[in-house]
C-alpha cells in the first residue's frame, strides 16, 4: 500500500463525500486507502454512503477527541508508505497531486513532509503554510506592539497564502493536505494529543524540524480547501473557539521560550479582551477618531455571485487603504465560507440578519449606526431603510421599481449617494428614482498574457435557474445541437453555473445528450478559470426574448462573467441588451445578437476565420482592463478622498 489517505468528519458528511469522490477521481496508478474517521458527529450515514468506495474504511468515534487525536486515531488503522492528512472540506482538482507528493518525498530524504498551494472553493487564496508562533507576535496580537503595514507578509504572520513559484521550505504546513512519511511519523509521533484544535500542524512541523526533517510547500500543486466547516461556528461558541485558539498558543509557546514567559502571555490572553472592549466603548461614543465603514450585502447565500465579489472588492481596497472595515452579510454559512479568508487583510465579517423594521426601530437603528460608523454603503435593489451616517452610499445592482410612497421618497433622500454597477443600471436608476449615481465597476484579476493556442470550444456560464432572469443556457445548447448538425467537428460546449435549480439542470442534461455538452455544476474558480482559457467563444443568452424596454430588470445589468471570460482571451458573443452593449463593442471585441439565427451566423463566422478571432481576442483583452481591480480601486479612492 503506497498511500493512507485519512479524513476527519465532524458534521460535514456531504463535504466528506465530495473529498473521497475526488481521490477516486484523481488519484490513478498509486495503490491507496482510504479511513474516514468520524468525531462524533450529530448524525452520520457515512456509514452506508461509504460502502461502495472500495479500500475505504470507517470509523465512528463514541466522542469528539479533536482533530490530532482523531488522526492519530486514523494513523494507527492505516498501512501505507506514505501518509496523506487530508481535510474533510478539502477535495483534489488534479491527477498529479498524489504522485507529485509521493516522488518529491522519495526524492529528499531530510523532508519529513509537503503541502500544496491551497484555494478556496472560489479560487481565492486560502492559507497554505506559515511561521512559527513567536514571543513577538503575540505582542502584536495583544496590541503591545504596533503592527507595521506588512505584518501579514513579513516572518511574523503564523498564516500566509503561497507566495512563491518554486518549491520552499516553510516553518508549517497548514494540515488541510499534507502528505508525511511514515518512518517519519514512527520515529517522532503524529499530532501531540495535548491540542484539541488549531495549532498542531504548527507542532508537529516544529518537532520535525528540531529532528532534522524540514517542511515543504510544492506551489504548483493545488488543491481545494473551504474552510471553516466543522470547527465552532455559531455565535455562542465564539468564547470556546477562541479559548481553544488561545489555549493552543500557549501550548505551543511552551516550545520557544521558557515556562514563565510563556505562562504570562497565557495570562495576558485572558485580561486583554477586556480592554479590547472597553476599547470599542470608546469608539462608539466618538472619542476615536478611525475611519469606520460599514458595508452591507444584500447576499442571501453562498453562491459567491457576481454581488458578493462585488462587494467584497470595494471592502478590501478600502480596507488596504486604512480604512476599518465592517462588513455584514445576512447569511452564517456565507459568513463562516470567507471569514478565515478575508481576515487577513483587515476586514471584519458579521452576520446581521435583513429584514423589514417598521419606522421607530428604523430611526432606532439609524442612531446607533451613526454612533458606530463614519460611513455605510449598503448593497440594494429597493429603496432601504433610514440613514442618518452623513458619508452614505445605497450600492445598487439595479433598481426594481420606481419611488411611489412619501415614506420611499423621505428614506432615499436619508441616502447621499448612490453607486452603481454600470451605465445601463444608472440611467434606471435616474428613470425610477430620479436621482444621480456614480459607477463603480465589479473588478476582475486580468491576466499578465494570454494562452494563444485554443481549442474551439465555447463556454456558457451562469446560474442553473428556470425563473425570470434565466441565462437561457437551452437557446445556446440549441444552437450548438444546430452546428454540430451542420458539421462543425471537434468542438465542444462547456456550461458552467451555480446549481438554484436542480431540475433545470437536469432537463439541460437531457437535452444535450449524445453531443459534445460538458456541465459543470458550482464549477470552483480554478476550473471555470482553466476552462476559458483554453476556450475561443463565451456566449451569453441572457436578457434573450426579454423587453428591455418593458422588463429592464431580466436582461443582463452588467455581466461580470462575460468581462472574465474577455480577459481570458474569449470572444464574448452576447445578446444585444442592457450591460452587453456597455461592455462588448459589436463588431471589434465581440458580437451581438438577438435572435437564434443571428447566433448561428456569427458563431460559423469566426469558427471559420482564424484571422479573426486572434483579432477579436486581443481587442476583447484590451477591453477587458477597463474593468480591473486597479481601475475600482482608482474610482473609489477619488471618492473617499477627501477623509
Amino acid at each position: 500500500m503506497q498511500i493512507s489517505i485519512i479524513i476527519i468528519n465532524y458534521n460535514t458528511d456531504a463535504l466528506t463525500l465530495q473529498a473521497v469522490a475526488s481521490v477516486f477521481r484523481y488519484v490513478k496508478d498509486v495503490s491507496f486507502e482510504i479511513i474516514v474517521v468520524d468525531n462524533n458527529s450529530k448524525e452520520t450515514r457515512l456509514d452506508s454512503d461509504l460502502a461502495s468506495y472500495p479500500n475505504t474504511y470507517f470509523y465512528r468515534l463514541e466522542k469528539n477527541i479533536g482533530f490530532g487525536k482523531a488522526n492519530n486515531y486514523g494513523y494507527s488503522k492505516s498501512k501505507g508508505k506514505y501518509v496523506f492528512l487530508l481535510n474533510s472540506d478539502a477535495y483534489l482538482i488534479d491527477k498529479n497531486t498524489v504522485s507529485t507528493f509521493i516522488d518529491y518525498l522519495e526524492g529528499n530524504e531530510n523532508v519529513g513532509c509537503v503541502g500544496g498551494n491551497l484555494f478556496t472553493a472560489n479560487g481565492e487564496p486560502n492559507i497554505s503554510y506559515g511561521n512559527f508562533l513567536s514571543i513577538e507576535k503575540m505582542m502584536h496580537d495583544y496590541g503591545l506592539k504596533k503592527r507595521t503595514k506588512d505584518y501579514y507578509v513579513s516572518a511574523l504572520a503564523t498564516s500566509k497564502v503561497c507566495d512563491f513559484k518554486k518549491p520552499a521550505v516553510v516553518d508549517y504546513l497548514t494540515a488541510a493536505a499534507i502528505m508525511i512519511k511514515r518512518d517519519v511519523i514512527e520515529k517522532l509521533g503524529l499530532f501531540d494529543t495535548r491540542y484539541f484544535m488549531y495549532f498542531e500542524d504548527m507542532d508537529l512541523c516544529y518537532r520535525y524540524k528540531k529532528n532534522g526533517y524540514i517542511s515543504v510547500l510544492l506551489p504548483n500543486v493545488k488543491i481545494v480547501h473551504i474552510g471553516g466547516q466543522s470547527g465552532l461556528n455559531n455565535s455562542q461558541n465564539n468564547v470556546l473557539l477562541y479559548k481553544e485558539i488561545h489555549r493552543s498558543k500557549y501550548l505551543f509557546l511552551q516550545n520557544v521560550t521558557n515556562g514563565l514567559t510563556a505562562y504570562t502571555l497565557f495570562q495576558l490572553g485572558k485580561i486583554i479582551p477586556v480592554f479590547t472592549k472597553i476599547k470599542r466603548k470608546i469608539k462608539i461614543w466618538g472619542m476615536d477618531k478611525s475611519k469606520r465603514i460599514a458595508i452591507y450585502s444584500n447576499a442571501w447565500d453562498a453562491t459567491g455571485g457576481g454581488g458578493i465579489v462585488y462587494v467584497l472588492a470595494i471592502a478590501k481596497i478600502l480596507s488596504k487603504k486604512g480604512f476599518d472595515v465592517t462588513v455584514f452579510f445576512n447569511d452564517k454559512v456565507l459568513l463562516r465560507e470567507i471569514y478565515s479568508r478575508y481576515e487577513a487583510s483587515g476586514l471584519k465579517i458579521k452576520i446581521l440578519k435583513r429584514k423589514a423594521m417598521p419606522l421607530f426601530s428604523q430611526i432606532y437603528f439609524a442612531l446607533m449606526e451613526r454612533m458606530h460608523f463614519d460611513a455605510v454603503i449598503l448593497q440594494s435593489l429597493s429603496i432601504p431603510r433610514l440613514t442618518f451616517v452623513k458619508k452614505s452610499f445605497i450600492l445598487c445592482d439595479f433598481p426594481n421599481g420606481k419611488v411611489e410612497t412619501i415614506s420611499e421618497r423621505v428614506r432615499l433622500k436619508s441616502w447621499k449617494n448612490i453607486m452603481v454597477n454600470s451605465e445601463y443600471t444608472k440611467d434606471w436608476v435616474r428613470n425610477y428614482w430620479k436621482r444621480e449615481a456614480t459607477v463603480f465597476y465589479p473588478p476582475i484579476e486580468i491576466p499578465t498574457s494570454l494562452n494563444q493556442t485554443r481549442n474551439l470550444d465555447l463556454v456558457c456560464i451562469g446560474r442553473f435557474n428556470n425563473g425570470k432572469r434565466s441565462k437561457r443556457q437551452d437557446i445556446v445548447i440549441a444552437v450548438f445541437k444546430d452546428l454540430i448538425a451542420m458539421g462543425y467537428a471537434g468542438i465542444n460546449l462547456h456550461v458552467l453555473g451555480y446549481v438554484q435549480d436542480e431540475g433545470y439542470l437536469n432537463k439541460l442534461k437531457e437535452t444535450a445528450v449524445g453531443f459534445p455538452v460538458f456541465f459543470y455544476g458550482n464549477c470552483p474558480n480554478l476550473k471555470r478559470v482553466e476552462i476559458l482559457n483554453q476556450s475561443a467563444l463565451f456566449i451569453s443568452a441572457c436578457g434573450y426574448e426579454n423587453n428591455e424596454n418593458a422588463a429592464p430588470m431580466l436582461v443582463e445589468h452588467y455581466g461580470i462573467s462575460v468581462v472574465e471570460a474577455m480577459s481570458q482571451g474569449c470572444i464574448p458573443v452576447v445578446v444585444g441588451k442592457g450591460g452587453h452593449n456597455e461592455t462588448v463593442d459589436h463588431g471589434k471585441n465581440g458580437y451581438h445578437w438577438n435572435t437564434k439565427e443571428e447566433l448561428q451566423l456569427v458563431l460559423i463566422k469566426l469558427l471559420e476565420n482564424k484571422e479573426l478571432r486572434a483579432e477579436m481576442r486581443a481587442e476583447a483583452y484590451l477591453k477587458s482592463r477597463q474593468y480591473s481591480f486597479d481601475k475600482l480601486e482608482e474610482t473609489l479612492l477619488q471618492t473617499f478622498s477627501e477623509y
